[in-house]
């Protein structure tokens, strides 16, 4: 059964702007959301997404999970065009378009796309996928790859996904968490390593760094700023 509630403890901000030396940190307010709706016929692991076009339509997918909702998550439904019994570790919007990765393998992992609120989904290119994933805009999206001893790659694809090129990191063996790109050139990653967050404005040929002091677990945007949270620590 899936419950509607979700605390965040810690969560800072950072302004979007490139040029300053300090992270900037905000004090934010704990969330705590009520209960709108249940899926009495799924478990929910975590790294499981929630992704919603608007206040009605939205997408639950993670660990043999895939759901769909039209009126704001009360009730969730099967959709057509893909089965749930896999692991999808990745959901993105561009518009009204909706985006799922599923995690596998070059031959084994897809990547969907719905353009009609996430009730139908059609395969829009079959590649390697065993992280995190984002579509920027129709053409350009973004995949990591993680390898054993935390070794892991970034990749770019300029051709909605069709076809994939590495990008530079800041370093080996960085153990990243997320990322989030704003445009072909500019994002942000999150590591673990040294609990810092790393930023490129040229496509990853150069990388600034922002050191954090907490390891960041995830990175979220909204229409002026970009969030990252942590675990543990004292909220600040």
């Amino acid at each position: 059964m899936l419950y509607f509630r979700l605390k965040l403890a810690v969560l800072c901000c950072l302004p979007l702007f490139f040029s300053c030396e300090k992270l900037e940190k905000e004090v934010l307010t704990v969330i705590d959301f009520v209960k709108i709706g249940t899926i009495s016929d799924a478990s929910v692991y975590p790294g499981t997404q929630i992704l919603f076009l608007d206040q009605n339509r939205g997408v639950i997918a993670g660990y043999n999970l895939f759901k769909v909702t039209q009126d704001g998550g009360r009730t969730w439904n099967d959709p057509l065009g893909l089965t749930p019994n896999f692991y999808f570790v990745s959901l993105s919007k561009v518009g009204n378009d909706l985006y799922a990765f599923k995690e596998g393998s070059s031959t084994t992992g897809r990547i969907y796309r719905s353009s009609d609120g996430g009730l139908t989904w059609q395969v829009i290119s079959n590649s390697e996928v065993y992280e995190h994933g984002q579509f920027v805009t129709a053409s350009v999206a973004f995949k990591m790859i993680g390898a054993q001893w935390g070794d892991y790659t970034v990749s770019r694809s300029l051709d909605g996904g069709l076809t994939w090129n590495n990008i530079s990191l800041p370093s080996n063996n960085l153990s990243l968490k997320n990322f989030y790109f704003f445009n072909k050139d500019t994002g942000y990653i999150a590591s673990s390593v040294y609990a810092r967050i790393y930023t490129t404005s040229n496509g990853g040929a150069t990388w600034s760094t922002r050191v954090t002091g907490e390891v960041p677990l995830n990175i979220v945007k909204t229409a002026d700023r970009i969030y990252h949270a942590h675990q543990g620590g004292n909220p600040y």
